[in-house]
């Protein structure tokens, strides 16, 4: 029976800049996945957990954006924010939030709500969910200078 490791490495190719690519099952957001113990887990995590000897709490994230990629120097631990902020430092950001809401957009969620919208109504109108208008309107997440406007 093949070790954790030898399942593993049987799946990998060698790929551009220096990724090593999973070539098995992948998931819908082109992560890969691998079998253990009858649990599906995420390919990357499982390289990563092999070569640091435990699995982490947190997020395993890619520096090359190539979510088959199980090359450890390419991986890092880090949150959800750490991520999302090298996704839009990267411009692998396609749309959201962040990507059209400027001041102006801003002062118009303002105004909604001072006239007793709902952040999910504001965000119907505005076509954004409700969260990233909660954050917007409490000041948590950055305005971009240039926006298209409504």
């Amino acid at each position: 029976m093949k070790s954790l490791k030898e399942k593993l490495e049987a799946r990998l190719i060698p790929g551009e800049n220096d990724c090593l690519e999973w070539t098995g099952y992948r998931n819908r957001d082109g992560y890969g996945q691998i079998q253990v113990d009858g649990k599906k887990l995420l390919a990357h995590r499982v390289a990563w957990m092999l070569h640091s000897g435990e699995m982490p709490s947190l997020l395993v994230c890619h520096t090359c954006d190539n979510p088959r990629c199980c090359n450890v120097e390419h991986l890092y631990v880090g949150t959800h924010t750490d991520n999302m902020k090298d996704k839009v430092d990267r411009g692998r950001w396609k749309g959201g939030a962040k990507s059209k809401v400027g001041a102006v957009m801003v002062l118009c969620m303002r105004e909604m709500r001072s006239q007793g919208l709902s952040n999910r109504q504001i965000g119907k109108f505005l076509g954004l969910s409700r969260e990233p208008v909660r954050r917007f309107l409490l000041g948590i997440c950055e305005v971009r200078e240039t926006s298209t406007q409504p």
